[in-house]
C-alpha cells in the first residue's frame, strides 16, 4: 500500500521545514510506502529552494511540483493528478504530524477495508499565550480540532466538522467524487466532506494527530468572529461579538493582538 501526502504550500517556507521533519522522522510501519509532494503554490520566497534541499534526506521520498494558479483546490487537484498512491494524505504547511502518524494511519486501513476517509485532532502549538479574548466555541477558525477520544461516524449525527489539515482519503473514494471545487475556495474540504458522507464510510478521531503552528503576527478579534460567521452562519457566543462587527471589520479600528496567525 503506497500513501502520497499532498502537502500545498505558499509562502511558507519557515513553517513548511518543520512539517517537513516530522514528515521524514516518523515512523513509517512495514508495507506503507510513504511518498510526499509539496505543491509550490506560486510562491515567491524560498520554498522551492527548501524542499530540494530537503529530497536527499528523503531518500527519494520526497516530491516537488509548481502549481502557478493561486488557490488550495487548484494545488490539491494538481497534486493528485500527479500521483499515483492507493491513499492520499492531506495536512498542512503549518503542521507537524505525530510520530505514529503513518502508523495509525496503515492500522486503520488494514483493519477496515471499508474505510475511505479518515481524520483525526489538530491541536495547537501556541507560540504567544492564548489570548484571554479567545472563547471556546468555533475554535476550528484557528486551526483546532478536537473531536474527542473516541472513534465516530461522520453521518448525519456527527455535529462537527472533518478538518483538511488532518485526512486520510482513499484514492478511488476521489475518483468517484471528482476533483476539488475552485467555487469552494477555503472552505473545499469542509463541502467535501459534506457532501461524501452520505455514501462513503468516514471515520473521525482515528488517534492520527497533526500538530499545527500558531505563529506570532497581528490577529483581530472581530477578524476571527467573521471568518467564523462565514463558514458557520454563527457567531461563537463566548467572544462578545455581535453580526455586525463582522462586517468590512478590517475597515474598524481594533485592538490587535499579538498571536495566533490567522487569515482573512
Amino acid at each position: 500500500m503506497r500513501i502520497d501526502v499532498i502537502l500545498p504550500t505558499f509562502n511558507r517556507a519557515t513553517l513548511l521545514e518543520r512539517t517537513l521533519e516530522s514528515l521524514r522522522l516518523a515512523e513509517r510501519p512495514d508495507g506503507l510506502d510513504v511518498h510526499v509532494l509539496v505543491v509550490d503554490n506560486a510562491s515567491t520566497d524560498a520554498t522551492r529552494a527548501l524542499v530540494h534541499a530537503h529530497m536527499n534526506r528523503f531518500e527519494g521520498r520526497l516530491h516537488y511540483l509548481f502549481e502557478p494558479t493561486p488557490g488550495k483546490p487548484h494545488a490539491l487537484n494538481a497534486g493528485i493528478a500527479a500521483t499515483g498512491g492507493d491513499l492520499i494524505g492531506l495536512i498542512d504547511d503549518d503542521e507537524e504530524i505525530a510520530a505514529d502518524w503513518f502508523t495509525v494511519i496503515r492500522r486503520q486501513f488494514d483493519e477496515r477495508p471499508e474505510l475511505d476517509f479518515i481524520g483525526g485532532k489538530c491541536l495547537p502549538r501556541w507560540e504567544a499565550p492564548r489570548p484571554e479574548w479567545l472563547g471556546s466555541q468555533y475554535l476550528g477558525v484557528i486551526g483546532w480540532v478536537d473531536p474527542g477520544p473516541q472513534q465516530q461516524v461522520m453521518d448525519e449525527r456527527y455535529q462537527g466538522m472533518l478538518m483538511g489539515g488532518n485526512a486520510v482519503i482513499r484514492r478511488r473514494t476521489l475518483e468517484r467524487a471528482g476533483p476539488y471545487s475552485a467555487a469552494l475556495s477555503r472552505t473545499g474540504t469542509v463541502f467535501f466532506a459534506v457532501a461524501v458522507a452520505a455514501w462513503v464510510v468516514v471515520l473521525v478521531g482515528c488517534g492520527a494527530h497533526v500538530v499545527p503552528t500558531l505563529p506570532r503576527s497581528p490577529t483581530r478579534p472581530r477578524r476571527l468572529g467573521r471568518r467564523s460567521f462565514r463558514s458557520s452562519g454563527h457567531l461563537p457566543a463566548d467572544m462578545g461579538l455581535r453580526p455586525a462587527d463582522c462586517v468590512d471589520c478590517e475597515r474598524k479600528p481594533d485592538e490587535e493582538w499579538t498571536g495566533a496567525g490567522v487569515g482573512s
